[in-house]
């Protein structure tokens, strides 16, 4: 190898490893259980992964591994793209979600009403062994919709 060549290598190498740690610092995953990871990066964008694909989309405010399932909170996200293509943006939707997720078959029963999903954990018999915090639906809705006053999404158009 030439001089050049040996700078683009090193060039390359050492960001390669910036990238990979920069990665690894801001969008890291964490393992759940049976290859279900959950992303820990944006508060406002976490969501759950089997093999690098979302099975639970964001928002997930918390969740609870308990025997078989994943049980969770979500605030569901829109992702928009701004300024024609130059922003991205992300944006709760005020209408809360609660998901049993099934971890053998990856079958996922999603819920619109709390009621609903504390009556099916309690036909399953579980529901005196839940530790999810429900207030967050109310306090992380409040810390980001106070922003969505100040920002013009007239211009942003849904990303899927």
């Amino acid at each position: 190898m030439n001089r050049p060549q040996i700078a683009f290598f090193m060039i390359s190498l050492g960001l390669s490893i910036a990238g990979f740690a920069f990665y690894s610092f801001f969008v890291s995953q964490n393992y759940i259980t049976n290859g279900f990871e959950i992303t820990d990066g944006r508060e406002d964008d976490r969501h759950i992964l089997r093999n690098g694909e979302r099975v639970i989309d964001s928002t997930v405010l918390d969740f609870q591994v308990l025997d078989n399932n994943v049980l969770g909170i979500r605030l569901p996200a829109q992702r928009l793209v701004c300024d024609d293509g130059s922003g991205y943006k992300i944006r709760l939707v005020n209408r809360p979600e609660y998901f049993i997720l099934t971890v053998d078959n990856g079958e996922i029963q999603k819920f619109h009403s709390r009621e609903k999903f504390i009556n099916k954990l309690s036909s399953d018999g579980v529901s005196e062994d839940i530790s999810l915090d429900f207030s967050l639906t109310s306090s992380v809705w409040e810390r980001y919709s106070r922003y969505y006053e100040k920002i013009d999404f007239s211009n942003c158009s849904k990303l899927e």
